[in-house]
């Protein structure tokens, strides 16, 4: 049966372990910096922006999901004057036995819903151009990045990744 729960420390090495397996050779991975703030900061998981999932089949780790802040935005709206940050979904991670059944979209949805009790304004995902009909077809706006207001931000600021980047699409989500 498949349980959707928070990350913890002791996830970590499965984390590290399938995004060898689902992600290129070479490519970045956040492992060692994510251990080090669940071990040292476990109090920070759902608050400023950072919210972690995993989801695992028996004692298998199936899917895991994070997000970070990436910018502050100006907090004058909010009554106790407090910052929101416009946040970053990280190493959406599926094994690929089971992909297309949900785990991903559930884990995404856990996210999304911690950092809307977080009062968090925008998540942003930046994505494979094979994967912008899985983020349309989920209410996010979904465009090219580095072509200037095809995605905005709150204040009309565009979110971009960053140009070096290999990912071919960019998407938004207002919370």
């Amino acid at each position: 049966m498949l349980q959707i729960r928070e990350m913890t420390a002791e996830d970590v090495d499965d984390v590290d372990s399938l995004s060898g397996e689902v992600f290129p050779i070479g490519a970045f991975t956040n492992a060692p910096q994510l251990k080090q703030l669940l071990v040292m900061s476990p109090s920070l998981v759902g608050v400023y922006g950072f919210a972690a999932f995993v989801a695992y089949e028996g004692s298998t780790l199936v899917g895991y999901v994070y997000s970070y802040p990436a910018e502050a935005v100006s907090g004058s709206d909010d009554p106790n004057g407090l910052s929101r940050t416009i946040c970053m979904l990280a190493e959406v991670a599926t094994r690929p036995s089971h992909r297309h059944s949900g785990v991903a979209t559930s884990m995404i949805n856990d996210v999304v819903s911690s950092l809307k009790r977080q009062r968090q304004t925008h998540v942003v995902a930046s994505c494979e151009s094979e994967l912008a009909d899985f983020y349309r077809d989920r209410g996010w706006q979904v465009g090219a990045p580095h072509q200037p207001g095809v995605i905005s931000a709150p204040e009309g600021d565009s979110v971009f990744p960053p140009e070096n980047t290999r990912w071919a699409c960019v998407a938004i989500l207002a919370l």
